[in-house]
């Protein structure tokens, strides 16, 4: 154990890490961007690194990347890199900052078997949908409610409000004639039981 380079890494109870954090990142960011060069050391790191690494340092190619964010961008081509990459973090590929990379959207909807408008979700709804596709199930609700009252009670105003329309929407309303149906989709939210929507929270 001795020559060890006192400034980067550190030994206790015979475990060598690093002295912090940065270091570590410094040290991968290097790794994996000079060493990495040939298809097949991408192929082979992508193969034995553990999970936490390459969600931790791979990004897609059209990923734009924050500043002083260090990241491997792994090549479309050949085809295979991005079904590695896909095949190792498998559904938590959706909660991944990649995602927000629209080019390989069609790439997690064809691997993995997910609708592309679960791509577009928050990043909170693609975390439960994750949580619920691990466990295998999800349970969806489907409720009615209906708004009833005299001619010209403000029915369709209050209609309005509770979708949080604008001043000026609210100002134009008219007068329904018949019958108006308007569809909306809620969350669930267990901990407060209560329903969050994209109109309503």
């Amino acid at each position: 154990m001795r020559n060890l380079p006192d400034d980067i890494i550190q030994t206790q109870d015979e475990i060598i890490t690093f002295k912090s954090d940065d270091i570590r990142h410094d040290v991968m960011y290097v790794f994996v961007t000079e060493c990495l060069v040939e298809d097949s050391d991408l192929k082979f790191f992508l193969t034995t690194a553990s999970r936490d690494v390459i969600s931790e340092y791979c990004r897609s190619w059209d990923y734009k990347r924050g500043e002083g964010e260090r990241c491997l961008y792994i090549p479309r081509k050949p085809v295979e890199m991005y079904e590695l990459f896909i095949d190792r973090l498998q559904l938590d590929i959706l909660t991944h900052c990649t995602v927000s990379d629209r080019e390989i959207h069609y790439s997690f909807s064809t691997h993995l078997g997910v609708p592309d408008e679960i791509l577009k979700w928050d990043q909170e709804a693609r975390e439960r949908y994750v949580e619920y596709a691990k466990r295998g199930t999800q349970t969806v609700h489907h409720a009615r409610g209906m708004i009833v009252g005299c001619a010209g009670a403000g029915k369709t105003t209050l209609l309005k409000r509770l979708l949080r329309c604008s001043d000026a929407e609210i100002r134009d309303v008219t007068s329904t004639e018949g019958l108006e149906v308007h569809e909306e989709i809620f969350q669930i939210c267990e901990e407060t039981k209560t329903l969050k929507g994209k109109h309503i929270d």
